[in-house]
């Protein structure tokens, strides 16, 4: 990376530059060809998708940012960062909806984040709660949203899902998270 980025090798820096975007829309076209797969036994799809992170491939529009904004020591670029999570946003609301359209059997959807913002150039530690505001959504075909609660951590929703939709007692856990310094 030093090395192309050193000498300028703008096919190599653009490569390199797009990778984490080419994996996404690779994560996301598969995605949208699962529901079409027909299977006579239930299935789990899962997909990591590394949206919105760093670097911010596209504005709000869907264009693309020029190449010198997605090089290491961009990441505190507010208004990119919201142009490229307004963006990401509706690529969100257009899977969930082919989801919901294509699926022969009614899914379950858990829409989730691993965590929340966390490019801040400074104070750390005063925003360190928006580390932990993460998104966290989950469609249920029958409605029955009774166990969830607003304040429901990572650690509990898979718990609550597995107790209402599917018949199991899994005790719940104490919603927390933890600050890790390296």
């Amino acid at each position: 990376y030093h090395l192309v980025t050193t000498f300028k090798i703008e096919s190599e820096v653009k490569r390199i530059s797009y990778f984490i975007n080419g994996c996404n829309q690779l994560l996301l076209s598969r995605l949208l060809k699962e529901p079409t797969i027909e299977s006579k036994r239930p299935k789990f799809v899962y997909a990591h998708l590394t949206m919105p992170h760093y670097p911010y491939y596209f504005k709000a529009d869907g264009s693309p940012n020029p190449l010198e904004l997605l090089a290491e020591g961009n990441q505190v670029r507010q208004k990119e960062y919201l142009g490229y999570l307004q963006y990401c946003n509706g690529l969100f609301i257009k899977t969930i909806d082919s989801i919901l359209k294509e699926s022969k059997t009614p899914p379950i959807i858990i829409f989730m984040s691993d965590h929340g913002f966390r490019e801040f150039d400074r104070d750390i530690e005063r925003n360190a709660k928006y580390y932990f505001m993460n998104l966290n959504a989950i469609y249920l075909p029958d409605r029955n949203y009774g166990k969830f609660y607003e304040g429901i951590s990572a650690v509990n929703q898979f718990r609550v899902l597995l107790n209402t939709s599917f018949g199991q007692n899994f005790p719940l856990l104490k919603d927390s998270t933890i600050f890790y310094y390296d």
